[in-house]
């Protein structure tokens, strides 16, 4: 997944517990707003704007207790804190809306621009995954909101079933001038909800950058004049071009940390923003898995990749660094 932005998880190990909660009144979740090919799609990303353009005069106790009535209400299981596990008090939450709200202004147009396109770009990117995937039978439901801050798009538990979220704000926020096209992406998500049930539970790192690396890999596939900017590879700071000067003690690293279950791990390979453990590009593991993902697909067709197991993964993916170390050490070493 994409969520590029360093993740409310990660915010929530750093921050002061505090106590004030607004009830967020509960309102049967709505019907979905849209039927996108085999998507259940629900698109509450225009209430926010609806919402902040409607409040702007009131002060801002008011606004966020608005927020709550009017937009969380439509999806409280995200916008809530039970998700986060006790590791989230409503004193944070309506610190991160309050965030969101003063933050918003200098984005308003483009996110509008961005609501109004992603309803067409959303259905014709997966018809286009669904001709390359026709196996494709998605569970999970699709929601595209404002996602205060949490991310552009990715998958999280809910209820305790997977929510594709597309969340606009992260979208404008994260995807840079550069990316003219946004398929690429779309292509990235859609192919995480098809691949997850195929490859099953598996937590280690190996896991992760296999996951990641194959869902870059298949949109530069369904996408191939994408450039890095549209596979969100240059974010931040021109990560593969970094990555790629740094390229043997980034595989020589990553190849000692793919069993780990590590956070710090996690965190340093898939994210940014947080405190740095090394030298190294963060978010690098995006790269460094789609290089192994292209490894493997000078053996195997995407298909055939997308639906293997993790325990037929696991060994691929292992002799797939070995052989990208041993390649950039020649090539380190002048041979």
């Amino acid at each position: 997944m994409t969520a590029i932005i360093k993740t409310i998880a990660v915010a929530l190990t750093a921050m002061v517990l505090g106590s004030s909660q607004i009830a967020m009144a509960q309102t049967p979740t709505p019907a979905p707003t849209k039927i996108t090919s085999a998507l259940e799609v629900h698109n509450i990303a225009g209430d926010f704007l609806t919402f902040w353009d409607a409040t702007q005069d009131k002060p801002m106790v008011e606004r966020v207790a608005i927020f709550k009535r009017d937009v969380a209400s439509k999806f409280p299981s995200f916008y809530g804190i039970e998700r986060f596990g006790g590791k989230a008090t409503w004193a944070f939450r309506d610190g991160t809306i309050e965030t969101s709200i003063n933050e918003f202004g200098p984005i308003r147009d483009a996110y509008a621009a961005k609501v109004a396109s992603i309803d067409k770009a959303l259905p014709r990117n997966t018809e286009v995954f669904m001709k390359a995937f026709p196996d494709f039978h998605p569970e999970s439901p699709v929601w595209i909101l404002h996602s205060l801050g949490e991310m552009d798009g990715g998958t999280r538990e809910i209820d305790g079933k997977s929510v594709l979220v597309f969340g606009v704000d992260g979208m404008v926020k994260f995807h840079n001038k550069n990316v003219h096209d946004e398929s690429a992406f779309f292509h990235h998500e859609l192919f995480h909800i098809y691949h997850a049930p195929r490859l099953g539970p598996c937590a280690e790192t190996w896991c992760s950058l296999w996951r990641e690396g194959l869902a870059v890999y298949a949109s530069s596939k369904l996408d191939p004049y994408a450039s890095e900017d549209e596979l969100l590879l240059t974010l931040p700071d021109n990560m593969a071009a970094a990555t790629r000067a740094k390229l043997l003690p980034s595989l020589l690293a990553l190849k000692a940390l793919l069993m780990t279950k590590d956070q710090a791990t996690y965190s340093d390979l898939f994210q940014f923003g947080g405190p740095k453990v090394s030298d190294l590009p963060q978010r690098r593991g995006y790269y460094l898995g789609f290089l192994i993902a292209q490894e493997l697909g000078q053996t195997y067709d995407l298909h055939t990749l997308a639906n293997m197991p993790a325990v037929q993964a696991q060994p691929l993916v292992a002799k797939a660094v070995d052989q990208l170390i041993t390649r950039a050490n020649l090539a380190h070493t002048g041979g």
